[in-house]
């Protein structure tokens, strides 16, 4: 669980490097700070595009090469975006960085729910889904202060260096679950992508989450 929340961690990190560093890189690039706004954008674009197929997605690659691909497409939009010579570079960095934010929520609840009993979901789940808070509360007090020392393109390669970190610790640690004889695939094969739209309460699970977001 540890290890996994750690690559989880590196997804908020990743999401909030942008907002307290937007006047200088509103700077840099030479457009407003409503442009730079698309940085945030982006990066959300493809959670609620993959949101749908990420289920599926997951089943077919498995769990064990799941994670440390997250971590590639958010190590590389980090680098990308360190380096990138103009702001539509910069926003295709955020697009992958994206991808793993698209995908982590569900693929820590799919392993969360092998590797823990029934009885201990909950409270395993309760520590997993703090990630997203972390992100802010880390990021807003030191971003400013790494890019006053150093610079904005500091922060971006820093993170890009720790999320290559969370990769290795989920290749190396992260397995696909044993799953019984009698239960040789995920719940979750059969079901049509388009089953959850006719299930009210998992529309009130969503309006409910993003009433919260």
């Amino acid at each position: 669980l540890l290890i996994l929340y750690i690559g989880a961690v590196m997804v908020s990190f990743n999401q909030m490097k942008v907002p307290t560093l937007m006047g200088r890189l509103s700077e840099y690039f030479s457009v407003p700070v409503s442009t730079v706004s698309l940085l945030m954008t982006g990066f959300t674009v493809a959670g609620i595009v993959l949101a749908l197929p990420s289920a599926i997605i997951v089943n077919k690659i498995g769990l064990k090469k799941t994670g440390p691909l997250l971590m590639c497409f958010l190590a590389a939009g980090s680098f990308i975006g360190a380096f990138a010579p103009n702001f539509p570079v910069m926003l295709i960095g955020r697009t992958l960085e994206g991808i793993a934010y698209a995908f982590m929520i569900l693929y820590g609840a799919m392993l969360i729910t092998q590797w823990f009993p029934e009885r201990q979901i909950g409270i395993a789940m309760g520590i997993f889904t703090t990630f997203p808070a972390v992100g802010p509360l880390v990021m807003f007090n030191v971003t400013p202060r790494i890019a006053a020392a150093y610079s904005w393109q500091t922060v971006w390669i820093a993170l890009g260096v720790m999320t290559l970190v969370a990769l290795v610790l989920y290749a190396l640690f992260i397995d696909d679950p044993v799953v019984p004889a009698e239960k040789d695939e995920f719940p979750g094969d059969k079901v049509s992508m388009f089953a959850g739209f006719t299930n009210g309460r998992a529309w009130l699970l969503a309006i409910t989450q993003g009433a919260v977001a």
